[in-house]
């Protein structure tokens, strides 16, 4: 049979039809894929380093062991040292090859540290300072310095303890990152309290100055340039007035040509009317003594006068001040610590009298 003119013009369409569905299915394929692919489970983040603790940045002072403490020195040795009176008065006292080889060998430049304390117990001392600048010079050098050296374990990313033998004495440090360094020397002990203090293991046990006899003068002088604090009761007194000292603190500011002293003492004296009177004139009778008119130190241009105020405890917290020749006062700490024997005995000191002279207010 001869196909018909219909059945002739079937066929030529099939090509048409197979170019048209064939990018339909690749569509679909591409479709389906995409699909199956969205929901595939996406993979497992890798797993992140579990980063070490780091300890608290609490106050310099709130590491300082109160057990055993006899005397304690606040300096701020930056603005002490650029204080013009400093400069002026004080340089015959610290010469600048000696504060330099200090420097170069402990790694503390006093013109970087804005914080320092000096504790003074039993069987050491203990320094503490701003480490924010000087922190890793301090390290190094003890670690240059010391022989046998030896790093304590440590669980926390900012702190490093070391101990080690330097000059046949027992040394440690603690660095706090970027915070403070603490050395013992002597009793490296001193350290380990330190750092359970930085460790917050110790809240039960106050520093040195949250302490019952000490809190009370932990506030006196904070803006002085140095202070000294003392704790009591002194052992083998002869005087009853040193005697009943139980706790006192020294601050020292520079005022003009003057170097003026604050002083805050805590007494087991009896509180009456004459106290303060009573201590006035004891504290004229220390100033004209021989032996501090010949170092220099008896000869104030302020009469030191005594007030006194009650304590909880019926103890009396008294306090005075004086002012001194700043300079006088440089030239008798170098002519103790640096000056011949024979200009000691034989030179009077600057602003000798043969007796004390003591101006009223």
């Amino acid at each position: 049979m001869v196909p018909t003119s219909r059945t002739t013009e079937k066929y030529p369409a099939a090509p048409a039809q197979a170019a048209f569905l064939r990018p339909l299915i690749t569509l679909l394929i591409v479709c389906a894929c995409s699909l199956g692919c969205r929901n595939e489970k996406p993979p497992a983040p890798a797993p992140q380093a579990e980063l070490a603790p780091t300890v608290p940045l609490l106050s310099l002072s709130d590491h300082i062991p109160s057990l055993g403490l006899r005397w304690l020195i606040h300096l701020k040795p930056r603005e002490l040292t650029s204080h013009p009176a400093f400069e002026r008065d004080w340089r015959v006292v610290f010469e600048a090859d000696r504060v330099q080889a200090f420097t170069k060998a402990s790694g503390f430049d006093p013109k970087q540290v804005t914080d320092a304390w000096i504790c003074g117990y039993e069987l050491g001392v203990l320094y503490l300072f701003d480490a924010r600048v000087t922190g890793e010079a301090a390290e190094k050098a003890f670690l240059a310095r010391s022989l046998s050296s030896q790093e304590v374990d440590s669980p926390y990313s900012n702190l490093a303890h070391f101990t080690g033998i330097i000059e046949n004495t027992p040394h440690a440090l603690l660095h706090v990152r970027e915070h403070l360094i603490a050395i013992a020397v002597g009793d490296i002990q001193l350290v380990r309290i330190v750092r359970a203090y930085a460790e917050e293991k110790l809240k039960r046990s106050p520093p040195a100055l949250s302490s019952k006899y000490l809190a009370p003068h932990a506030h006196f002088g904070e803006d002085a340039l140095a202070r000294f604090f003392v704790r009591g009761p002194v052992q083998d007194a002869t005087d009853a007035v040193v005697g009943g000292v139980l706790s006192g603190v020294g601050a020292a500011s520079f005022r003009d040509a003057s170097l003026e002293v604050k002083v805050q003492v805590l007494g087991a004296w009896p509180l009456e009317q004459s106290l303060p009177q009573n201590l006035t004139e004891w504290v004229a009778q220390v100033l004209t003594t021989r032996e501090l008119r010949a170092l220099g130190w008896g000869f104030p241009t302020l009469t030191p006068r005594v007030t006194c105020s009650s304590h909880p405890e019926d103890l009396a917290l008294c306090s005075t001040s004086g002012t001194w020749d700043s300079a006088a006062i440089a030239n008798a700490l170098y002519r103790i610590t640096a000056g011949s024997m024979k200009d000691l005995v034989e030179e009077p000191p600057p602003g000798w009298r043969p007796e004390a002279i003591l101006k009223e207010d």
